[in-house]
């Protein structure tokens, strides 16, 4: 009996070893792997704009003429992920100007300042930077509460705004609970742990279509330019380091943020409009009917069939829906008022 437990304790701590070594072995190849700076790895629609926080990277497409919209992105993304709803809403006369909310992509990812409160003044700075006096927003994922705090904050820049299966943090909460500091696990308290846990995961060149899979309902429709897109920021210098700084205070929240607040939501003041994937599971839709009740929405388009991540899972029915939106709130002639592509619920 002495011997079998010996023999089990070694074998624990064999295998302890094992997954040590295998993670400290993802933080390695990170290091090595994140090497290029961000102006070589940018893509050629891409532009730098000047702000406070540094070098802000957004992606152009369309007429610089066209009637502008910003748009934001989810978790571990970037702009160039928009590519295919972007070109579709270019052909439609409007000008794209998709963000790179740091410390994601290529916007600088220096700062320590990753809270929503601090994205939504990169959002407006770079409106600024462009000299746009007035866009459309729109803001998908953990980008749609950053919009959603741009659009209370500065709701003169503007004119309209779309939240597509956004995070708030607001489900659940009552209407008189001020926002709580989430804690970090023990095990994630510590900046090395936590770049540990992002090498393997996050940063992972391998992992890149396995997590992609895990915000989706139709997980089949992935495709690989889709997948490399994804990959380019991965060879960035500081990606890991500064995406763990940002994945601390995502998880303690910003207790500041309007759009963690359910009475400034409220008093949300731009015109809006949901998009929500009837089949999500990051953001169940019944987040979606709370938040159309709160701010009032008059138009919440349900996507049937589709999760969290529409422009991925069905980009035409996505990508119909969205263009309907944008020229309903910039009172576009053309608005498709009545227009309900399939397996568009209403």
């Amino acid at each position: 009996m002495r011997k079998f437990v010996s023999f089990s304790v070694k074998m624990i701590a064999g295998l302890l070893l094992l997954i040590v070594l295998a993670l400290g072995g993802f933080r390695l190849a990170a290091h090595f792997r994140e090497t290029d700076e961000a102006s070589a790895l940018a893509p050629p629609n891409g532009q730098f704009v000047e702000s406070s926080f540094g070098r802000l990277h957004v992606s152009l497409w369309g007429d610089p003429d066209g009637k502008p919209v910003i748009m934001t992105h989810g978790m571990a993304a970037w702009g160039g992920l928009w590519r295919e709803t972007a070109q579709a809403l270019a052909s439609k006369g409007y000008r794209v100007i998709a963000l790179d909310q740091a410390p994601f992509g290529f916007s600088d990812n220096r700062s320590t300042d990753f809270s929503r409160s601090a994205e939504a003044l990169r959002l407006v700075q770079v409106l600024d930077g462009l000299k746009i006096e007035k866009a459309l927003l729109v803001g998908h994922s953990y980008g749609g509460g950053v919009a959603l705090e741009a659009a209370l904050r500065f709701p003169e820049k503007f004119s309209g705004m779309v939240l597509v299966c956004p995070v708030t943090g607001l489900y659940g909460r009552k209407d008189d609970a001020p926002p709580v500091a989430g804690t970090p696990p023990l095990l994630l308290r510590t900046q090395f742990m936590r770049e540990v846990l992002i090498s393997a995961t996050a940063t992972n060149p391998l992992l890149t279509r396995f997590l992609l899979g895990r915000f989706m309902f139709q997980k089949d429709s992935i495709r690989d330019d889709q997948i490399e897109i994804l990959k380019l920021p991965l060879t960035r210098i500081g990606t890991t380091q500064s995406m763990a700084l940002w994945f601390k205070q995502f998880i303690e929240g910003d207790t500041q943020a309007q759009s963690a607040d359910r009475k400034m939501v409220r008093k949300n003041a731009v015109p809006v409009e949901l998009i929500w994937g009837e089949d999500d599971t990051v953001t169940p839709i019944a987040q979606g009917d709370d938040l159309a009740l709160l701010m009032k929405a008059p138009q919440f388009t349900r996507l049937a069939g589709i999760g969290h991540m529409p422009q991925i899972e069905a980009p035409a029915i996505f990508n119909t829906a969205l263009t309907a939106a944008l020229d309903r709130l910039s009172g576009s002639p053309f608005a498709l008022w009545d227009v309900r592509p399939t397996n568009v619920v209403y």
